[in-house]
């Protein structure tokens, strides 16, 4: 649990740091990116 909060903690600092000057195909991956570990296996 607690990686998984540090993990989200590091996220939402890349985002923080990142979005703004990301192109929106670095975005799309990003979110993919992010989303994966709650897809259906």
């Amino acid at each position: 649990m607690k990686k998984l909060l540090e993990r989200e903690k590091l996220l939402e600092e890349e985002k923080r740091l990142g979005i703004d000057n990301m192109t929106e195909d670095e975005i799309i991956e990003f979110t993919k990116n992010r989303f994966k570990h709650l897809q259906r296996k």
